[in-house]
């Protein structure tokens, strides 16, 4: 995604995926081959277009790449039917689409494809997805719903991807839960005027996952399984400012391709997945407040409420620590002017005024890396990265390393930023 000419890449690999080192080229030929099969099998059934295109496999640690072919520059290396090189050391790596060397790659982190075919199709399907995107009229944007950050917020999203779960049945769909999942979120919506906003990073981030999904390449059973599992382990998140789409999108995909089969075709950036299935069904609820609180008792059987509110309150205890170390006293601010960054989309808390908080982050520039894990604050207009001040030019709460010639020098105002000497 660009957000003001900053580019951004959502990063994410289990710690256990993460510790695996090299490329496997036998493996990396047989799951190239598996996506390649999968476009063909599906020849543009689902988008009017094949997803087959440039992929990259990217090792984090070494930074080693393979490709199914080779870049526009022809600047990689032809090895044992695999384009082989390295990937630059100024630049992020992510699960993304991303424009190198003049190509457009699908970019996929090799220590995050799974051993599972399905689970790892479906990561790769649905970044092929993000590469053509832009063809398919769908431009890529951030997520601007700092409601669901909020308890009430958080609340009936989970509620409505209950519903959403709960008329998922191994041999039918269950259309009177579907009718209260769209209460929750006509509710939610009309509460925080939220419907354009919600809708639009799900035509991004939505549809990139049922496309993975779908064009997984697991039997109906195993779909089942996986979006109900993929909903009990939403449920237990709450970060969700950028991850809500993945699961709205798999659950209101799969719905919709079962009640309305064909229903991409001739769809739009500007349509919405709840008003979509509204149609499907044959009405749209009224969404009144005393129904709705009604309803958050009848779908609580994970004891939402109670673990939402303890949330809470643990997440305005941390904006008060995130007040002292971002906004009060002393500060490193580094200029976000050119900069690339990553992040875990699970970490991501919006904070009014201040701006982003990031749990993980990384930023890329000019200037060289930052790396922390324990949060780092983005000034709302996009100009600056905050960070806890430094002590003798280091912290634990975060790693930089600079590229030569710059350095951390201390302001006049006892704020700390970083220069070129």
């Amino acid at each position: 995604m660009r957000i003001l000419s900053i580019s951004i890449f959502l990063l994410w690999v289990s710690p256990l995926l993460a510790q695996q080192r090299g490329i496997d080229h036998q493996k990396a030929k047989q799951y190239f081959e598996e996506a390649k099969q999968i476009c063909q099998k599906d020849a543009g059934s689902t988008w009017g277009a094949s997803l087959d295109g440039p992929i990259l496999f990217v090792d984090q640690n070494t930074r080693e790449v393979v490709a199914n072919s080779n870049d526009s520059l022809q600047s990689l290396t032809l090895a044992g039917g695999l384009y082989c090189g390295s990937y630059p050391d100024s630049l992020p790596i992510a699960n993304t689409s991303v424009r190198w060397n003049g190509t457009t790659w699908t970019m996929v982190i090799w220590q995050a494809l799974s051993n599972n075919p399905a689970e790892r199709n479906r990561l790769i399907m649905h970044e092929s997805w993000h590469s053509k995107q832009q063809a398919l009229g769908f431009p890529s944007c951030g997520s601007k719903n700092g409601h669901l950050a909020e308890l009430e917020g958080r609340l009936l999203l989970k509620m409505e991807w209950l519903a959403l779960s709960e008329a998922i049945q191994p041999n039918h769909i269950d259309t009177s839960h579907l009718a209260n999942a769209l209460m929750f979120r006509f509710y939610r919506q009309a509460r925080f005027d939220a419907s354009k906003k919600e809708s639009v990073f799900e035509m991004h981030e939505g549809l990139a996952e049922y496309t993975g999904q779908r064009l997984s390449g697991a039997n109906e059973a195993e779909c089942v399984s996986n979006l109900k599992k993929m909903v009990t382990s939403a449920l237990e998140g709450h970060n969700l400012l950028m991850s809500f789409a993945y699961t709205s999108g798999a659950l209101y995909g799969y719905i919709l391709d079962k009640l309305q089969p064909g229903w991409t075709k001739g769809l739009t950036k500007n349509d919405d997945f709840g008003l979509l299935l509204a149609k499907s069904i044959g009405t749209t609820p009224v969404a009144a407040k005393g129904k709705v609180e009604r309803l958050k008792l009848t779908y609580d059987k994970y004891n939402l409420i109670k673990k939402e509110t303890a949330y809470e309150n643990e997440r305005q205890n941390f904006l008060k620590e995130c007040k002292k170390r971002f906004v009060k006293g002393a500060k490193l601010v580094i200029p976000m002017k050119i900069t690339q960054i990553s992040f875990n989309p699970h970490g991501v808390i919006p904070w009014g005024s201040h701006g982003t908080i990031y749990k993980e982050l990384n930023c890329f520039g000019e200037w060289g890396r930052l790396s922390t894990e324990k949060g780092g604050l983005i000034t709302p207009n996009w100009t600056s990265v905050i960070l806890d001040a430094p002590t003798s030019g280091t912290s634990e709460f975060w790693t930089i390393t600079l590229n030569d010639g710059w350095k951390i020098v201390k302001l006049d105002n006892g704020d700390y930023t970083i220069e070129k000497r």
